[in-house]
C-alpha cells in the first residue's frame, strides 16, 4: 500500500509544519492498522530542511501526540510500530544521527530501539 500525504505549499514547509502534522500521520497509520512503515520526506531542494533533522523532529512530533487526549494509540502498537526511511544510502548517517538525536530526546517518554545493518559495503 502506498499511502501520500501532503504536506502543504513548499514555501511553508518546515520543521515545525512537519511537528504539527505527526499526530495526523501518526492516527492515519494506527486507522490502517499499519506496523511497519516506509517513509520519505522531501528535503532537497527549495525545502532549505535537513533529511536528519526531519527524522528527528517526525519522531518527536509523534511522541508528543502519545499523551494527549483523543488519540487511542494502544501501547502494544506503539511497542510495534518500526519506522523505516527511505533517503538513500548517501543519506543513512543523517537519517541515523536524527533517530538518535530524538531517542537521546525521549529516553525518559518512549523507548526507541534502532536497527541498522551492519555490513560494511565498502570493500
Amino acid at each position: 500500500m502506498i499511502l501520500l500525504f501532503g504536506l502543504g505549499k513548499v514555501k511553508e514547509y518546515s520543521y515545525l509544519r512537519l511537528r504539527e502534522l505527526s499526530p495526523y500521520l501518526l492516527e492515519t497509520l494506527k486507522k490502517l492498522d499499519a506496523w511497519s512503515v516506509c517513509l520519505s520526506l522531501p528535503y532537497q531542494g527549495s525545502t532549505h530542511v535537513d533529511c536528519g533533522k526531519l527524522a528527528e523532529v517526525l519522531i518527536e512530533g509523534m511522541t508528543d501526540c502519545l499523551g494527549l487526549h483523543g488519540y487511542p494509540f494502544d501501547e502494544e502498537w506503539i511497542k510495534n510500530l518500526r519506522l523505516y526511511f527511505a533517503e538513500g544510502e548517501e543519506h543513512f548517517y543523517e537519517i541515523l544521527l536524527g533517530v538518535q538525536t530524538a531517542q537521546s530526546i525521549l529516553e525518559e517518554r518512549i523507548k526507541i530501539r534502532i536497527f541498522a545493518s551492519s555490513e560494511d559495503n565498502s570493500a
